[in-house]
């Protein structure tokens, strides 16, 4: 997890025992082709599940730690040595976020979820096409796109790069995720993904297939923008399917 800031390696952090003593443990899980690093909260084992797929992302993981430590459950992040992309060869594809479904890793990842609990997807990506900068992102907010849903007033979600993610089988029209009233009130975009023939491999849309029951949702910024994960983190834990008794 070097590439997500942290000064030692996995390794040497869980034998030093530098996770437990801020009321966490930490292990390692391996599987053909790849590792995760599991988190635990000691305090509050009953909170969400926190998923960080790409091993640059540095924002998402340090917001997935903050939320673990506020909020409880378990993070799981994929230890890739900084890259974003697995190394070839890849026996589904070299993106963590698209090798997700029945097969052993995306079994390890959903293994590691308890019964029922809610699932954050952590991520950054480069700026949107109407976003400021190199526009090379492919995930943003347009509310001449359909699938989005936007608020009447965007509260400091403007570019369009901070936004919520849900998935589901059936089209919008149909589709009632239950945060949904939270985001549109706390002004910040929600994109819906409709998933068909078989999904794309990501954490979104392998729920929507194999456990559609359980809720899921994706939080987004630009790389580095700490301040939009952590707006959209408060806005998602004030929804009933994540907010804490």
């Amino acid at each position: 997890m070097m590439g997500n800031g942290w000064a030692m390696g996995w390794t040497a952090i869980i034998a030093a025992g530098l996770v437990a003593v801020s009321g966490l443990s930490a292990r390692e899980v391996h599987g053909p082709g790849f590792e995760l690093v599991v988190i635990d909260s000691l305090d509050k084992p009953d909170g969400p599940f926190w998923f960080v797929p790409h091993d640059n992302e540095a924002a998402a993981w340090r917001v997935g730690l903050e939320a673990l430590q506020a909020h409880g459950g378990r993070l799981v992040a994929v230890e890739n040595a900084g890259r974003r992309m697995w190394p070839a060869p890849c026996p589904v594809s070299c993106d963590p976020n698209r090798s997700l479904g029945a097969n052993p890793y995306g079994d390890a990842v959903i293994r590691l979820m308890s019964p029922g609990q809610p699932v954050v997807g952590l991520h950054t990506n480069a700026p949107g096409r109407r976003g400021l900068g190199a526009g090379a992102g492919t995930t943003w907010a347009d509310a001449r796109d359909r699938n989005v849903w936007m608020p009447r007033a965007l509260a400091g979600f403007a570019d369009g790069d901070a936004l919520a993610i849900v998935a589901g089988t059936r089209p919008k029209s149909d589709a009632a995720p239950p945060c949904l009233p939270n985001f549109m009130m706390g002004g910040a975009p929600m994109l819906y993904e409709e998933v068909r023939d078989g999904g794309d491999g990501s954490m979104s849309n392998d729920l929507a297939l194999r456990q559609p029951e359980r809720t899921y949702v994706a939080l987004e910024a630009r790389h580095g923008d700490d301040d939009s994960l952590r707006a959209l983190l408060a806005i998602l834990m004030a929804c009933p399917a994540y907010a804490q008794p």
